[in-house]
C-alpha cells in the first residue's frame, strides 16, 4: 500500500468517524409540558405545540398532537401523513406500540413504517426483532417475520399481563454497563441512576437520571424528576390511609457530548 493510498484511507475514515458523531439538525425539544423541534445551539425552529414528537428520519418526524392525533410532519412542521391508528408507548430500539381503537396492537417503526401490523391483543418489544404477543387464548414471542421463537402457550386477556422489568440492583460501586452500545454511546447504570459510556468505556454523560434508552439517530432519551419537587416518606393520615407522594417524572433528549434539549 502506498503511502498515498494510506493517508487517503486514514481521511476517509475520520470523515465517517466525524459524520457519525455530527448532531441531527433538528433535535426534538421540550419546553414546558410541549414539544417542538430546536438546532443544536437549542433554537426553536418548530414551535412546541405537540404532545409528544420523535428524532427527524430521511426528513420526517412522527409527532403526536395534543388531541391524540398521531402524525408525520416534515422540516418546516408541515403535516405530511395522518395516522389512523393510535400512540400507545415510548420509542424503544427505534419502535413504538399502536393501536386500532386501543385494542388491536402492532408496532411500527420511527419512520412510520409497519413492523408488526395491528392484530394483537397486546404486543411487547422484547429486543429489534422479538415480539411477545398474545392472541385469542394464547401468547407466545415472534419475530418480524411470525416465526415462532418462543412456543405460544394457553393465556387468558384477565390474566395479569405485566411485562418483565429488570431494575438496577444499586450494588454497583462504579458504573456498570446496562446495554450494548448504539452509535457508539453504552447506557451505564450507577446506583439506580443512569447515564452513558463511549467506546473506550468511560461514562461520558454522568449517572444522573432515573432512566436512559439507547441511542438513535444522534440522541438519547433519559427520564428524571421534576426539579424543586418536595418528595416525603409514605406516613398515614390521621384516618389511618396510607399517603404517598406522586414524583412528576420528566424526559428529554441529550446528544452524546451531554447537551440537553428541554427547558422547563
Amino acid at each position: 500500500m502506498t503511502p498515498r493510498i494510506f493517508f487517503l484511507l486514514l481521511f476517509f475514515l475520520f470523515s465517517a468517524i466525524t459524520f457519525a458523531q455530527k448532531r441531527p439538525n433538528l433535535i426534538p425539544y421540550r419546553k414546558g409540558d410541549l414539544w417542538g423541534y430546536a438546532d443544536s445551539t437549542k433554537k426553536i425552529i418548530i414551535t412546541p405545540k405537540y404532545d409528544r414528537c420523535f428524532p427527524f428520519v430521511n426528513g420526517k418526524a412522527l409527532a403526536e398532537t395534543k388531541d391524540s392525533k398521531f402524525i408525520q410532519i416534515d422540516s418546516t412542521g408541515k403535516i405530511v401523513k395522518t395516522f389512523t391508528y393510535k400512540l400507545h408507548e415510548y420509542m424503544r430500539d427505534g419502535m413504538l406500540k399502536i393501536s386500532v381503537n386501543y385494542s388491536e396492537e402492532g408496532i411500527i417503526d420511527i419512520s412510520g413504517a409497519i413492523v408488526m401490523p395491528p392484530k394483537y391483543l397486546s404486543i411487547e418489544i422484547l429486543g429489534p426483532d422479538s415480539f411477545e404477543v398474545t392472541l385469542p387464548g394464547k401468547k407466545g414471542t415472534i419475530n418480524r417475520a411470525g416465526k415462532e421463537l418462543v412456543k405460544f402457550i394457553p393465556f387468558e386477556t384477565d390474566m395479569m399481563d405485566t411485562p418483565l422489568t429488570i431494575m438496577p440492583s444499586g450494588d454497583c460501586d462504579k458504573p456498570c454497563f446496562w446495554s450494548s452500545f448504539s452509535e457508539g454511546m453504552a447506557v451505564v447504570a450507577h446506583k439506580g441512576t443512569f447515564g452513558y459510556a463511549d467506546t473506550s468505556r468511560r461514562v461520558k454523560i454522568s449517572c444522573k437520571y432515573q432512566m436512559a434508552e439507547s441511542f438513535l439517530h444522534g440522541l438519547g432519551r433519559v427520564v428524571f424528576e421534576k426539579p424543586g419537587q418536595v418528595i416525603t416518606k409514605p406516613y398515614k393520615d390521621a384516618n389511618g390511609e396510607q399517603v404517598v407522594t406522586a414524583v412528576i417524572m420528566l424526559d428529554g433528549y441529550v446528544d452524546r457530548f451531554g447537551n440537553e434539549y428541554w427547558e422547563e
